[in-house]
């Protein structure tokens, strides 16, 4: 997993742009929500982020998406359990499933693995664009429906 992280991190050296998706949640966490501190941010800088508002001991499940330049999409994903206070702070938290399983900020980007193919023999290569930057989706969901999504940094 080192060369494939290594490689990952080569291919993204430009800028990542966060994109975050949102929509409705559900009645037993009708208040979570998926913050992130950096809207924008540079492949070699780590990005923040916490579900605040579940339920204690709820379980939420964090998502990356993005799609590389051949147009194959690619997904980090990570499972959690809320703490007492119904915090899940993404730095320090221990997944319990997913694409990686060690506290991690970055988790979720150097993880991201392929639809489809060996990730092991396959490099992200981010889409060409004139800022050399791309989206990357991030969702939260906790008892199916996605968490709403703030961005904590730089948007009203």
């Amino acid at each position: 997993m080192g060369e494939r992280t290594a490689r990952w991190i080569c291919a993204v050296a430009a800028t990542a742009l966060i994109g975050a998706g949102a929509s409705g949640c559900s009645d037993l966490d009708s208040h979570a929500l998926l913050e992130v501190d950096a809207r924008v941010a540079l492949a070699d800088q780590a990005v923040h982020m916490r579900v605040s508002g579940l339920s204690p001991g709820g379980e939420v499940t964090v998502t990356s998406r993005a799609v590389d330049r051949k147009g194959m999409p690619w997904h980090g994903e990570a499972t959690f359990r809320a703490d007492r206070h119904g915090l899940v702070t993404l730095d320090t938290a221990t997944p319990t499933s997913g694409t990686y399983r060690r506290p991690d900020a970055m988790g979720l980007f150097w993880s991201m693995v392929p639809r489809t193919g060996d990730p092991d023999h396959t490099s992200f290569v981010p889409p060409a664009s004139r800022h050399h930057a791309y989206d990357v989706t991030l969702t939260a969901t906790a008892h199916g429906p996605r968490a709403p999504v703030r961005l904590s940094h730089g948007d009203p």
